[in-house]
């Protein structure tokens, strides 16, 4: 998790930079965006106990009635993950509208 959280702090401070450089105060993803990553990450681990319906685990959800189970963490390996976020930031944060 440490590697993770020192990519995603990075990440957000290259990103804020970047925003304040061009004069941009807002950053929102767009649904498509959202609807192909959680597409994507859910290809991860389609099929596995991480997302079994049988799984308990408020890591999926299933601690809040009716709330639609689903696996967050990125399941691709740090590395891939961490160049996808590469790319996105490098395409002008490419899936995100930035205002």
């Amino acid at each position: 998790m440490i590697p993770c959280v020192e990519q995603h702090g990075a990440w957000i401070v290259d990103c804020l930079e970047h925003m304040r450089a061009h004069g941009l105060t807002t950053m929102e993803a767009s649904g498509d965006a959202q609807n192909r990553w959680v597409e994507h990450v859910a290809s991860l681990v389609d099929g596995t106990m991480r997302v079994h319906e049988s799984c308990t685990s408020w890591y999926v959800g299933a601690n809040i009635p009716g709330k639609t189970r689903a696996y967050l963490p990125y399941a691709g390996g740090f590395n891939v993950y961490s160049e996808l976020c590469r790319k996105v930031a490098e395409a002008g944060y490419e899936g995100f509208a930035l205002a």
